[in-house]
């Protein structure tokens, strides 16, 4: 499994929340630009031939943002972007996915029966909107990475000269989601920490790993 794939099933979440956004996002564009009214007129008459235009924007606008999802991962690393980093994120998924409207518009001829203000509309309500359950689910998952609840258990292990810097690096680039378990050194090590970390000598590591689960091993 590519590294694409893996981010696609590892943040489904996020995918969900994204076309909930896009959905919601719609609809208020819709409602803003033409009224409540008017929004209730076209999703209760199929028959008209707005309705079946916006029914048509609306499939386009999802394929849209599947198909760039499926070649883009743009999920990669999203617990652990800042806000800036990632509203720039947002801004691109949906100025791509505005770009295939138009362009899909454009090609069949149909552009100019579409208002211009309820797509922007559009693409104002999504990129806030996308923002902030992006941001909702990052701090719920913070959460639950600091307090142990979602995070990776490590294992590490290592000699004594190598682990400091491993342990420095993970912890500086580490947005709560991997935990460190216990370190078993290759060489003579006495102390019974090491960085916050507990020490386990070889022979208690078969009782200690039974006692706390382990999700990952790294050996240095």
């Amino acid at each position: 499994m590519d590294a694409k794939a893996a981010s696609r099933i590892k943040h489904l979440d996020f995918i969900f929340l994204d076309l909930f956004s896009i959905e919601i996002a719609f609809v208020l564009a819709i409602i803003t630009r033409y009224g409540l009214s008017d929004f209730i007129r076209i999703i209760t008459d199929n028959s008209a031939d707005d309705s079946k235009a916006f029914r048509l924007v609306n499939v386009v606008l999802i394929l849209a943002y599947l198909v760039f999802m499926l070649f883009t991962g743009p999920h990669t690393g999203i617990v652990k972007r800042n806000h800036p980093k990632e509203f720039w994120h947002v801004v691109i998924i949906n100025s791509e996915i505005l770009f295939t409207l138009f362009t899909f518009l454009y090609v069949i001829k149909v552009s100019a029966i579409y208002s211009r203000l309820m797509i922007g509309y559009f693409f104002v309500f999504s990129i806030a909107i996308m923002m902030l359950l992006r941001t909702f689910r990052n701090q719920i998952l913070r959460i639950k990475f600091l307090d142990g609840s979602d995070s990776s258990g490590i294992l590490l292990v290592a000699q004594t000269d190598t682990a400091e810097t491993f342990v420095d690096t993970l912890q500086k680039n580490n947005s709560g989601f991997y935990h460190f378990k216990g370190i078993i050194f290759t060489d003579a090590y006495e102390e019974r920490e090491f960085m916050g970390i507990p020490v386990i000598k070889r022979k208690e590591m078969l009782d200690y790993v039974k006692l706390h689960p382990i999700n990952d091993v790294f050996m240095l």
